[in-house]
């Protein structure tokens, strides 16, 4: 959620990182200053979770990271 989170502290090879936001606007942001940072494997749900629900797509997890 804080998005001055040092990434030097992020894996830069190994991982896939996946951000979502409601709309689409701060997710996609911060993806792009990852990738500046070095970090390749990052994705950003384009639209956001409004444009996901919008599809009538699935959602689990109680909205807690790691669910």
């Amino acid at each position: 959620p804080d998005l001055r989170t040092d990434t030097s502290l992020l894996d830069k090879f190994k991982k896939n990182i996946v951000l979502v936001c409601d709309n689409g606007g701060r997710s996609s942001a911060f993806a792009n200053r990852l990738r500046k940072d070095g970090l390749e494997r990052v994705f950003s749900l384009k639209g956001g979770l409004h444009a996901w629900q919008q599809e009538n797509l699935p959602l689990t997890g109680d909205g807690k990271p790691g669910s």
